[in-house]
């Protein structure tokens, strides 16, 4: 498997909640999100 590090944990950007790279969304949100039948497309 591929490791691009998508996901990513800094102190300073959102209290260390792991996020998507370059976004302020929480990865808990996407899979949250996809768990509730959005889209990919729907949530981009």
């Amino acid at each position: 498997m591929e490791n691009n590090n998508r996901i990513t944990v800094n102190p300073g950007i959102m209290g260390g909640i792991p996020c998507i790279r370059d976004l302020r969304m929480p990865a808990a949100t996407i899979l949250a999100m996809l768990a509730e039948g959005f889209d990919d497309i729907k949530i981009i």
